[in-house]
């Protein structure tokens, strides 16, 4: 079976040899290419090709390569058009004359390697036709960060990349720029520059940062109005960010070697941007001819530093901004995400990675509250590592998210307990519009409880927790002023809606320790609790949620039966049927005629 296997795709490769073939044979003027003609296209490891011709729709005869790498048939041929024009001239026309036809990774049909070729070369006409026709010209500002892409200069040195912290937006403005031999970061201020550094854990270092310029265009440039000199630059964009320019000289003392400008524009697809370096004048000296130091006027010395530079520079911009990173533009939930504030309690295996999650969903300020340290035992399960070991989890959980997403508003650790000696805490805690608590102890949880039902202005409260083998998680949303969250548990804390039990008694297990008792789960197992909770912190945030309720997610029935347990009656009862299981239920979170904390509440 195994030498059946290896010898079906040398198959399947020799007979879709042996097809294109005959199919281009039959077509007149059609040949193989020779290894020098496939050595044009050099770094794109062609191995094999077929030339053609087709009539465009300018009455022009075009050649035609369709290339094959060693992927043949299971990958797409490129086809490329090899007495075209020059690079930028055509949308969709790549350096060596490559046409882009269909996106990377595109899914081909292996049994019809003819029909896939016959295809892309129907493509191909039609592309070509469109751009000797000039229909296709919008295509070049749609897509514009591809073309800017083939523009930019090839000089490495000067040529550095952008990562980009401004608001993708107009108007034009002052912006910071953050220099460095192998990059520039560009920011809204010189704050928000060194924030995102020190969380990447980069010294700022001396010098801190200089004064750049964003200008803000109605739509993108298409190839023909790249700028290519200082001159240029002035040319094009001097009616719409003179002002904002001329507040780049105020501080020019001395006159620097460098201005940094990035180009913003709004496009069918989305915020284009793009980096631009104006070297300074080879002599600087005649910007101050006629003028005492100091007293030139803004608009002619940036005027004449810009007319006479003769070294302009492109460069590309990645954007590493907030509605970049979540969504890439694409999420509407982002505006109100990076504005929400959330308190986490409790940083263990469920909370830690509950952390990460909501920071990466996009909540932009983080309370992350936790007394504990790390110790080897955790890592199994828990989003930190072996470097993290003897570490505070606040401190190493916050470090984290700060580094893996340094654009975040911010992430606070607390490494002390909430409780009645938590003074200071707790009144933090009122300023968040969300208050999580995953630590699973009884007495922070009952605390926290009797602390929110008694202040009216109390944020919600979410407790989340998981079940023995964690094959069962809740997610109880409580409200200041609804049934407290101490209506549905017994006075030792115990939900009295439990989803499994252990007949057993093999519900929980015991180190060779005394009183060390603990429930053997792993990551797998805690991915359902994970998404469940981050999932029903989103929605609270998003749709504003503010009454009680309780989500559960129960494991596949066969599981809970394999690690020895099952369903309880209560929950039987309350849900009749669940199913398989490995799903997601909704129960009520009943007020309680009995409870002590809404019976003082209401005194």
């Amino acid at each position: 079976m195994a030498e059946t296997l290896a010898k079906a795709p040398i198959e399947r490769r020799k007979k879709a040899f042996e097809a294109l073939d005959q199919f281009f044979d039959s077509i007149p003027g059609s040949r193989r290419l020779t290894s020098d003609e496939l050595g044009v296209y050099s770094g794109h490891s062609f191995e094999t090709g077929w030339s053609t011709s087709k009539d465009c729709a300018d009455g022009v005869g075009r050649t035609l390569h369709v290339l094959f790498g060693g992927d043949l048939p299971y990958v797409m041929p490129r086809i490329a058009v090899s007495d075209g024009p020059s690079v930028l001239e055509w949308p969709h026309l790549e350096p060596q004359g490559l046409l882009c036809l269909s996106p990377p990774g595109s899914a081909v049909d292996i049994e019809h390697p003819i029909d896939v070729v016959r295809f892309l070369l129907e493509e191909a006409t039609r592309l070509i036709d469109d751009c000797v026709e000039h229909r296709n010209e919008d295509h070049f500002r749609d897509e514009f960060h591809s073309y800017w892409q083939i523009a930019i200069d090839d000089d490495p040195s000067p040529s550095r990349p952008f990562f980009s912290l401004i608001e993708p937006v107009g108007p034009s403005r002052r912006i910071s720029i953050w220099r460095r031999k192998s990059a520039c970061l560009v920011a809204e201020d010189d704050e928000s520059a060194k924030r995102w550094l020190n969380n990447r854990g980069v010294d700022v270092g001396p010098g801190g940062c200089t004064d750049g310029l964003l200008i803000w265009l109605s739509q993108p440039l298409v190839p023909t109005e790249y700028p290519e000199s200082g001159r240029d630059l002035l040319g094009r964009i001097q009616s719409l960010a003179m002002e904002e320019m001329k507040m780049l000289t105020r501080n020019w003392n001395p006159i620097p070697d460098a201005i940094f400008v990035i180009l913003g524009a709004p496009s069918r697809f989305g915020t284009c941007l793009a980096g631009i370096v104006v070297a300074s004048p080879n002599n600087t000296r005649f910007l101050l001819n006629g003028f005492r130091h100091g007293r030139v006027p803004p608009k002619i010395l940036l005027t004449h530093y810009l007319a006479g530079s003769k070294s302009l520079v492109k460069a590309k911009v990645h954007r590493t901004d907030h509605l970049w990173v979540h969504g890439r533009d694409g999420d509407n939930k982002q505006g109100k995400l990076r504005q929400n504030r959330v308190a986490l309690i409790g940083c263990g295996s469920v909370g830690g990675q509950l952390a990460r999650l909501l920071a990466q969903a996009g909540v932009g300020h983080l309370l992350l509250v936790d007394p504990e340290m790390l110790v080897w035992a955790n890592t199994g399960r828990h989003c930190l590592g072996a470097r993290s070991v003897y570490k505070e989890k606040a401190k190493a959980v916050a470090e984290e998210i700060k580094t893996s997403f340094p654009h975040i508003g911010s992430v606070l650790p607390k490494v002390e307990a909430v409780g009645p000696n938590a003074e200071e805490l707790m009144k933090e805690l009122l300023s968040y519009e969300l208050i999580i608590t995953t630590a699973g102890n009884w007495a922070a949880e009952s605390f926290l409880n009797d602390w929110q039902q008694s202040i009216q202005t109390s944020p919600p409260i979410l407790y989340g927790w998981v079940e023995e083998h964690a094959l069962a998680a809740h997610a109880v949303l409580i409200p200041s002023g609804g049934p407290c969250f101490q209506c549905g548990v017994n006075g030792n804390g115990r939900p009295n809606l439990q989803m499994t039990e252990w007949p057993e008694g093999n519900g929980l297990s015991q180190e060779p320790a005394c009183g060390a008792l603990y429930s053997p789960y792993g990551p797998a197992e805690l991915a359902f609790a994970h998404s469940l909770l981050s999932q029903t912190v989103i929605d609270i945030l998003v749709r504003r949620l503010r009454s009680s309720m309780h989500r559960i997610w129960i494991a596949e029935l066969v599981r809970i039966k394999d690690s020895g347990g099952r369903l309880t009656e209560t929950c039987i009862k309350e849900f009749n049927d669940v199913g398989t299981g490995g799903r997601i239920l909704e129960a009520q979170w009943r007020p309680a005629d009995e409870c002590p904390v809404c019976m003082l509440r209401n005194r």
